[in-house]
C-alpha cells in the first residue's frame, strides 16, 4: 500500500540523512510535522487521490521509529537499551489501530 511504500522510502531517506548529519531534533520535528499534515489531508479528505495523498504523509513521518531507534542506540547506555528499545516497540505496537476492510 501506499503508507508501507513510503515509510520505506521514509526509513532509508532517514538513515542516509542521520549518517549525512542530519540532527535528530531535525529528522523528528519533520516526521512529526509530516504525520499531522498527513492526519489533516487524510481526514479532511474530498477525494480518493487526498486520501492517497494523506497515506503517503503518513507513512512518511511513521519513519519516526528508525530516528527514535538510532537515537536510542547512539546516547542510551547498554545496560538500559534492551528495556527501551521493549518499551518502544510496545508502544508502537499498541498505538497502531487495525483497521478490517470488510470483503
Amino acid at each position: 500500500t501506499v503508507y508501507f511504500v513510503f515509510r520505506v522510502i521514509g526509513q532509508v531517506s532517514l538513515g542516509w540523512g542521520l549518517d549525512g548529519g542530519l540532527g535528530y531534533r531535525e529528522a523528528m520535528a519533520g516526521c512529526l510535522c509530516l504525520g499531522a499534515a498527513g492526519s489533516l489531508a487524510y481526514v479532511c479528505a474530498p477525494g480518493v487521490w487526498t486520501i492517497i495523498a494523506g497515506r503517503g504523509l503518513l507513512g512518511l513521518g511513521s519513519s519516526l521509529s528508525v530516528v527514535s531507534l538510532s537515537f536510542v542506540a547512539t546516547f542510551v547506555p547498554k545496560r538500559n537499551r534492551t528495556k527501551l528499545i521493549a518499551r518502544m516497540m510496545g508502544l508502537q505496537r499498541a498505538s497502531t489501530l487495525e483497521a478490517h476492510h470488510p470483503g
